[in-house]
């Protein structure tokens, strides 16, 4: 009876296909393994700002406290609590500008009931995050999670940008009328000048930088490539419409104002004589470390930070305390008026928003 012949099978070579061209939108991360925090830099983060406060409390003349806050002019800080309201209020308004700049057309009063809420959770959590994870929770339910992240970064980092700007020119003007031109306003403007031209250049090359290292073997330094470049895009994105700019902008602008102006009437209603000049420089510096996620609001940091730039024949250590903490109290206030708020209105649905028809 015949054999069948066998012969081994043939194994034809694989080919892998070219992966197909994507947008930055669409790349994915590459992904890794998040290893837990260490847990020494969550101690020192909540026992950093607990040391510095009480350093200032024990230096404290609580005699002498308590009879500028017996003597505090009501108005003066009545004036201060209602300025605060239009602040968050124009906060709000500038959320939506930036949010529109992506697509997403939200009606103003939704926007602006959001934000005022989100205010209660900044009273608990450091950094002033609680706000935006409130905000993401809140309008979670439109599909767009990454693009409303992208706005809220877009308006942290540029609201700080701005706080940098504004502190650096005022604080430059005042100690140039105190010290001299030729000593501060000359290098200021030098230094000014020198940003100016070397900035753009240090930009492109660190998007170079990132790029490079974007393709590297290093997976971690990919991954983080990968989220700047597209953090970057998104912001860039939002920013590049001539009317957004002009609008945060000045809204930006009138916002660092407005806090400006209720930490002056605080500070005036506790007998502080500081001049107009010394909270434009100060008070951006005080936002800045408000954001900062060590403590809640800053406290601790935001104090010792105000006494070392104001303290003086002008405004005492206890004076500047209590203004700083009535700041504080404002915006724990205003916190409670929105969790009020919150806790009566749980369960609506958050309105989805308009899109409008492709031209």
């Amino acid at each position: 009876m015949p054999t069948l012949e066998t012969h081994p099978p043939v194994v034809l070579p694989s080919v892998t296909p070219a992966p197909p061209r994507s947008t930055a939108r669409d790349e994915v991360a590459p992904a890794i393994d998040t290893p837990a925090r260490p847990g020494r830099l969550g101690w020192l983060r909540a026992v950093l700002p607990i040391v510095l406060l009480g350093i200032v409390l024990f230096y404290t003349d609580w005699q002498n406290m308590l009879a500028h806050a017996r003597e505090a002019n009501q108005p003066l800080l009545w004036s201060a609590f209602i300025l605060y309201q239009l602040v968050v209020l124009l906060q709000g308004w500038r959320w939506q500008i930036v949010a529109r700049s992506d697509g997403g057309d939200w009606p103003l009063w939704r926007m602006q009931y959001i934000n005022y809420i989100s205010m209660f959770f900044d009273s608990f959590t450091p950094g002033k995050l609680g706000s935006d994870a409130y905000r993401m929770a809140a309008m979670h339910r439109n599909g767009r999670v990454h693009h409303l992240l992208m706005s809220l970064l877009a308006l942290r980092m540029h609201g700080m940008a701005a706080s940098i700007v504004l502190a650096g020119v005022t604080g430059a003007i005042v100690l140039s009328f105190k010290h001299g031109w030729e000593k501060v306003g000359l290098p200021a403007a030098l230094f000014a000048i020198m940003l100016i031209f070397v900035g753009p250049r240090l930009y492109r090359a660190l998007r170079v930088r990132n790029l490079q290292v974007r393709y590297s073997k290093n997976r971690w330094a990919q991954a983080f490539a990968w989220q700047v470049k597209k953090t970057h895009d998104a912001i860039v994105e939002m920013f590049a419409q001539r009317q957004t700019r002009r609008w945060s902008n000045w809204l930006v602008l009138i916002y660092l104002l407005g806090m400006v102006t209720v930490y002056w009437l605080v500070g005036q209603a506790f007998g502080m004589t500081l001049p107009y000049s010394s909270y434009l420089a100060g008070v951006p510096v005080l936002i800045l470390a408000s954001v900062l996620p060590i403590s809640i609001q800053g406290r601790g940091l935001t104090e010792v930070i105000a006494i070392g730039l104001w303290q003086g024949r002008r405004a005492s250590q206890e004076q500047i305390l209590l203004a700083c903490l009535t700041v504080f109290a404002i915006m724990v206030l205003q916190g409670l008026i929105g969790g009020l708020i919150w806790a009566a209105g749980r369960g609506k649905e958050i309105a989805a928003p308009r899109r409008t028809a492709p031209s």
